[in-house]
């Protein structure tokens, strides 16, 4: 006798984690520099910022003259306080045209230098010991300080945490941004 018994399976949600990777490349702006203020990135995969931020979400740009880089996202996922879920913090001195610019994360003689990536929970330092012998390279496509508009990318880079315990790879981020 042969007994045939129907399983139904379906996706368990607890198994997939929130930040398994989406492929959300088609959902990053478009590489522009016309001065758009757009700014993404994908975090293993995951953009940032992505749509549960679009309501609250905060950035703040500038270029100085002094060739100071500053870009900064922050984006609250809740809607019941402004607690700060996911931010982006990058900000390099001395870029005076474009080109090609390596970040050396052990650079201590520029006090103003840093690249802070709070994800999902851990926060990611360029002055964590496990990071101090990586670097970031960024490329600015284009910097006009008459329209005042710098845009450019990062290549893609991974970052552990303080403890060395979690990593996240971070690509495809770009920028184009008009600033005062």
């Amino acid at each position: 006798m042969l007994l045939l018994a129907g399983v139904s399976c379906r996706p368990d949600e607890t198994t997939t984690p929130k930040d398994t990777p989406k492929n959300e490349a088609h959902l990053l702006p478009s590489k522009t520099h016309g001065g758009y203020n757009t700014f993404g990135c994908l975090i293993n995969g995951n953009l940032l910022p992505d749509e549960e931020m679009s309501e609250k979400f905060f950035s703040k740009y500038y270029y100085e003259n002094s060739g100071s880089l500053l870009l900064y996202m922050m984006a609250d996922r809740t809607s019941i306080s402004w607690g700060i879920d996911e931010h982006f913090y990058f900000r390099l001195d001395n870029i005076r045209k474009p080109g090609r610019y390596v970040f050396y994360f052990d650079d201590s003689e520029h006090e103003v230098r840093g690249l802070f990536i709070n994800w999902r929970g851990d926060m990611y330092r360029s002055t964590d010991a496990p990071n101090l012998n990586d670097s970031v390279i960024l490329h600015i496509s284009h910097l006009d300080t008459a329209q005042n508009i710098i845009a450019g990318y990062f290549e893609d880079f991974s970052m552990k945490n303080e403890t060395g315990q979690k990593k996240i790879n971070v690509t495809q981020c770009r920028f184009d941004i008009k600033f005062n």
